[in-house]
């Protein structure tokens, strides 16, 4: 394998510039910036190992997932024409984003990887299709019993109204959905994901599987004359990447939960981070959410205690007279003498549902 080198910034037009040159001998392109770090084949003009970042791959220690491998999964684009023979490319350095670009005789294509988020930002070929798969690595650890469904690998699409999931079953020999600018498709697991949206034109995602956890999804726009422009999101599931590229990716958190669970589980969530943050320590952080958690409840404990007095007040005044009452009198003579008891102590017949629906509020 050899690896191009990065020559020395130049500046030009008041803009920072790294050049790698391209020599007839060279095969791979590293490079790095944002969320990722990509090994390109040169000739091919697509990536052959694509690696996502928790935070910026040059960091000591960060989480990462291999979306990409020479074991599996592949990143490809068809174009009506072709290549017309091998590719070159050129990388440049801007202030905001890495841009890597590959010239064949009829076709180019460029990645604007953003240096700050893990947006990336796709420029091909009029009528190109996009195609991408994941391989073995991508599969999270499998958990044990019902932890399952968090160990699978998903073809989603998200919008504002939510996400999507769509498995073997429900895509069978290759579904087709419409997307537009507004609306994101791809394939997740639990804690890392690869989505792409088109820019300008509305778009038709074909889904399959070849195998479980081995999601396809093709991506073709419906017009045919301009330029394929596609916006990428690669990184993790986590709420503030999310929000950095388009609020509608923050959907894919907590999508199976009720609205007002999701936004509280939000809230809980905040709040973890700004107690990480103060303290600088997750096992703290998670007692004291514990503790804030407890004190959030307090009103809330304090009326289901309250309640909970109350009918045990309500108990002590009608128990004795209504055993007494069951005792001397059967059928609906004691039924009617009950509800003239309840009416006696100005009471509800249903009074004793009061003390569960303080627990059920919690």
């Amino acid at each position: 394998m050899r690896v191009l080198m990065l020559h020395p910034l130049v500046r030009v037009a008041g803009v920072y510039l790294a050049l790698f040159v391209c020599s007839v001998q060279a095969e791979t392109l590293e490079v790095s910036a944002g969320r990722s770090a990509i090994t390109f084949d040169v000739a091919a003009g697509e990536p052959t190992r694509w690696i996502v970042c928790e935070a910026s791959c040059d960091v000591q220690g960060v989480r990462k997932a291999e979306l990409l491998t020479s074991a599996g999964g592949s990143f490809t684009v068809l174009s009506p024409l072709g290549p017309g023979g091998n590719f070159s490319s050129v990388v440049t350095e801007e202030d905001d984003a890495l841009v890597v670009r590959f010239s064949a005789a009829t076709e180019t294509r460029v990645y604007r990887i953003a240096r700050d988020t893990p947006r990336i930002q796709l420029d091909l070929s009029a009528g190109s299709e996009l195609q991408l798969a994941t391989g073995q690595s991508f599969i999270p650890e499998q958990l044990p019993g019902f932890g399952q469904i968090y160990s699978r690998v998903h073809l989603v699409s998200v919008n504002a109204d939510g996400q999507a999931v769509y498995a073997a079953d429900d895509v069978g020999a290759g579904a087709g959905i419409a997307i537009d600018g507004q609306s994101w498709a791809g394939i997740r697991n639990r804690y890392w994901t690869l989505l792409a949206r088109p820019v300008m034109e509305s778009a038709t995602v074909r889904l399959a599987y070849s195998a479980e956890d081995r999601p396809l999804l093709s991506l073709k726009p419906h017009g045919a004359e301009a330029p394929l422009q596609l916006e990428l999101y690669a990184g993790p599931v986590e709420w503030r990447e999310l929000r950095s590229v388009s609020p509608v990716l923050t959907e894919m958190l907590f999508a199976a939960l009720w609205d007002f669970l999701r936004w509280l589980t939000f809230g809980m969530l905040l709040l973890l981070e700004f107690l990480e943050r103060l303290v600088g320590n997750f096992g703290i952080a998670i007692i004291l959410l514990s503790l804030s958690a407890k004190i959030l409840m307090y009103p809330l404990t304090a009326l289901a205690d309250r309640w909970q007095t109350e009918v045990n007040r309500i108990n002590s005044l009608v128990q004795p007279e209504m055993a007494a009452i069951k005792s001397q009198y059967k059928g609906e003579d004691a039924h009617n003498r009950i509800l003239a008891l309840y009416k006696k102590h100005n009471v509800s017949q249903w009074y004793t549902f009061t003390s569960a629906a303080g627990f059920l509020i919690q």
